[in-house]
């Protein structure tokens, strides 16, 4: 008997679950005065937006108020190449903005360079995410100034230097 209510009340719980999601999307795709959109720009991977996953290159926003979280991407076997030397992020960065109705945003990295030299590597290189509203031509929002990792390409991977993997 005990098996019998506690499964019905987890079918029950489901459903609720089930029928909040189901009007929660429904409002989205009906929200009043449009939708905006943000995709991602060179270089640059959506990582998720309001704490929701974002599994593709753009997501779909209703009007107000969203946070949306980026990561420089990897094209190159998971490593960002400029020059003898191979870049990665070990953190998001994340803005909040007033998404317009109608609008198109782009959310894009910029890298700065750091010191080149051996005893150095590694240290002083830095990265910004931003987002820019394409439709009204103006950057939006930006991140804070986060880390970006970097060491010498190696004879094996396309230049000079020591191998390393951050997998």
């Amino acid at each position: 008997m005990k098996r019998i209510v506690l499964g019905l009340g987890i079918m029950v719980l489901a459903l609720v679950l089930f029928t909040q999601t189901a009007s929660a999307a429904a409002a989205v795709e009906s929200a009043p005065g449009g939708t905006a959109v943000v995709k991602a720009g060179a270089y640059t991977d959506l990582v998720s937006a309001d704490g929701a996953k974002v599994s593709g290159l753009s997501v779909t926003l209703t009007p107000g108020e969203h946070t949306v979280v980026m990561k420089p991407s990897y094209p190159v076997d998971n490593y960002e190449t400029m020059g003898a030397y191979f870049f990665y992020s070990l953190v998001n960065g994340s803005v909040t903005f007033n998404a317009q109705p109608g609008h198109e945003y782009v959310a894009y990295v910029d890298t700065t360079a750091g010191p080149t030299s051996e005893d150095n590597m590694g240290t002083g290189f830095s990265w910004v995410g931003y987002i820019k509203d394409k439709t009204a031509n103006q950057r939006v929002a930006k991140t804070e100034t986060l880390p970006l990792q970097a060491f010498p390409r190696s004879p094996g991977n396309g230049g000079g230097g020591m191998a390393m993997s951050h997998r």
